[in-house]
């Protein structure tokens, strides 16, 4: 008996060593594999923020590239017929709206006292004669702006010849 009870101690003895044994290895892969997964992660996190400097030191080269094509010359141009008073109310009505307004046939009818119809009609008219007028539809309302490069070149060169008086009346109404 004492023999038996000896045999099954020896062998629970034998499980007990095996068993911690196994442990011990599954411990060290899985100690193993974090330390792999450290490593990855500090990887990725370097590469992450090196692209973020290449996407930063991209940007800044395109910005320099669109600075080289402006000094060339290389601006869009625009084939602009001459408009009428009315044509140019409602163009000024469009160019003295701000980026952060919404500039909506009903603003346009505010700032120009027209009817909507006709406000509706001389924006068309604008388009069809050359005046790059960008049509924006948010949450279902209708809004006007001019292409910004249009709006920058008519700053500098006046290029629609508008006349100076209108200019004056139209900008002093506000929305």
């Amino acid at each position: 008996m004492v023999n038996l009870l000896r045999k099954k101690s020896q062998k629970l003895e034998l499980i007990q060593n095996a068993t911690k044994e196994a442990f011990t290895k599954v411990k060290e892969e899985l100690d193993e594999h974090l330390d792999a997964i450290n490593i990855n992660t500090t990887e990725n996190k370097e590469t992450h923020n090196r692209l973020r400097s290449l996407e930063s030191k991209v940007d800044k080269l395109s910005e320099k590239f669109d600075e080289i094509l402006s000094s060339l010359g290389e601006k869009k141009t625009y084939a602009v017929s001459e408009l009428t008073l009315r044509e140019q109310e409602i163009f000024i009505a469009l160019y003295t709206t701000q980026e952060y307004e919404t500039c909506t046939v009903r603003s346009i009818s505010y700032k120009t006292g027209l009817p909507l119809q006709m406000v509706e009609s001389l924006i068309a008219i604008l388009a069809e004669k050359g005046v790059p007028v960008v049509k924006n539809i948010i949450d279902s309302e209708v809004s006007y702006t001019l292409e910004p490069e249009f709006k920058e070149l008519q700053t500098k060169s006046n290029i629609l010849k508008l006349n100076k008086d209108m200019i004056r009346h139209i900008a002093s109404v506000n929305i």
